[in-house]
């Protein structure tokens, strides 16, 4: 049997613990979240690096977290439980280098006036973004292989996943609301490099805000690691859940292809693929569309991005309410077709309108989107759980021949599809916004159309997923 099944008994987390553990989900969004939404702005305009040297760290960050996290997920699913627990100790090996890590990203040393490949700056950059995506994969690849271990009853992992929606919502709110509140500090946003006033004002605001996520990330997965009780690993009295072998790295590599041997579970991963890229085009085109297309400025960027938050807190209890009456697959459902069609409806500001018009629209479509977007909060992790669940007999033994479990592998191969699909998002934006098209409103407006397919292509994968009846 896979760990899973190695203690007898039901396992909820209800409480305190039910909170706590949950809040893991806020250091899981809000300061990578920060990273992602900001770096290459400071980067390119303040500390003045190569913007092809930028896309390159971002994009081998992204994969280094995509190919690290079921690697950790899988090595961490072989381990033998010890004091601390089983899967615990991973979450403190990574708590103290999210602090450090997101102060010194805003502390690299700036590249001479017309050297933008200065090697130090390139140094810095590449190796903060590679420490920081590992660290990220190794916290949560351990943070979410715990949910199905943690709590093996399905109504309870959706009151968790609600719970966990609501920090997710929070800490991204953060990520992007920060940076716009940047952006409105700046006194002129068309001279930004670090020898300019406004350059000067970020690059000493930063690694303050730096240290506010570091330590809203290690307060959240420490909540997580407190509420945490993996003693039922020793309590079970199973011999293999105590002496496990040690794996090799071709053998973890091979753990890491079990899941895709599942055919239903291939479904989910090409739903989640087409999905987070759809995502990551919107966070990345969110200040771009506000900019060049909305045509906002200073104040008005604040009071657009407040009047959609609305939207976004709504569309979470319109989910969190459909799952109970509707069920985890047709909620889902609802919520991409939604996507798809407001994303093609943005197309409406091809037409010239004037301030007022174009902000309240703006505000209703983006909002829309947003709160269609807000499933992806709500639905993945207990519909992974429940796939794990129910993997199939012959994967299932494989894994009980092995003394190995399921969680760690299929969770980690989860985050391998939901990282390489954001890798690969960066590389269809180049082509899309170029140094000639950037500012072009039409381009920027262009790249909704194309999430609103990428969401298409994941509604309709979804469909063959095969869930049981009011999942």
């Amino acid at each position: 049997m896979d760990e899973e099944n190695i203690a007898t008994g039901h396992r909820v987390l209800q409480g305190w613990r039910f909170v706590l553990f949950s809040m893991g989900t806020l250091g899981q969004m809000a300061p990578i979240g920060f990273y992602n939404t900001y770096a290459v702005t400071f980067y390119n305009y303040t500390v003045g690096l190569n913007p092809a040297i930028t896309f390159i760290g971002l994009f081998m960050g992204l994969t280094l977290f995509a190919v690290m996290a079921p690697v950790f997920g899988t090595i961490i699913d072989n381990k033998a439980p010890g004091r601390l627990g089983k899967r615990k100790p991973f979450l403190l090996l990574g708590i103290p280098l999210i602090i450090v890590l997101m102060v010194v990203a805003w502390l690299p040393p700036m590249c001479p006036v017309g050297e933008p490949n200065h090697l130090p700056t390139v140094v810095h950059y590449l190796v903060v973004s590679a420490l920081i995506y590992t660290n990220q994969g190794l916290l949560v690849s351990t943070y979410l292989s715990m949910l199905a271990e943690q709590s093996t009853e399905p109504g309870n992992r959706v009151k968790i996943a609600t719970l966990q929606g609501i920090f997710s919502i929070v800490g991204t709110v953060l990520s992007i609301l920060i940076p716009i509140i940047l952006e409105s500090k700046i006194v002129d946003p068309e001279r930004t490099e670090w020898y300019q006033p406004s350059g000067q004002y970020l690059a000493s605001t930063l690694p303050l805000y730096g240290i506010v996520f570091g330590v809203i990330g290690a307060l959240s997965f420490m909540s997580a690691f407190l509420a945490s009780d993996e003693s039922f690993f020793l309590k079970s009295g199973n011999v293999k859940a105590q002496k496990l072998q040690k794996l090799s790295l071709a053998g973890a590599f091979h753990q890491i292809k079990v899941p895709f041997k599942d055919k239903n579970y291939r479904y989910w991963l090409g739903n989640a693929f087409f999905f987070n890229m759809a995502i990551r085009i919107l966070i990345v085109v969110l200040i771009p569309l506000m900019r060049y297309v909305l045509v906002l400025e200073q104040s008005q960027n604040i009071w657009f991005f407040l009047s959609i938050v609305p939207f976004a807190l709504g569309g979470y209890v319109l989910w969190a309410r459909r799952i109970k009456t509707a069920g985890l697959k047709a909620s889902y459902s609802l919520s991409l077709l939604v996507n798809v069609i407001f994303a093609f409806g943005a197309l409406v500001f091809t037409i010239p309108m004037g301030l007022e018009l174009r902000f309240g629209l703006g505000a209703m479509v983006l909002g829309i989107l947003i709160s269609s977007l807000v499933g992806g909060y709500l639905f993945p992790n207990p519909i992974v759980s429940t796939l794990v669940d129910r993997a199939p007999e012959t994967i299932r033994k494989e894994a009980d021949l092995a003394g190995r479990g399921l969680s760690g592998s299929y969770f980690g191969s989860y985050i391998f599809a939901y990282n390489i699909s954001q890798a690969l998002t960066n590389i269809v934006l180049v082509f899309i916004l170029t140094e000639e098209t950037k500012q072009n409103p039409i381009y920027i407006l262009g790249t909704l159309p194309i999430a609103g397919v990428m969401v298409l292509a994941s509604y309709l994968l979804l469909r063959r997923l095969d869930l049981p009846a009011g999942k």
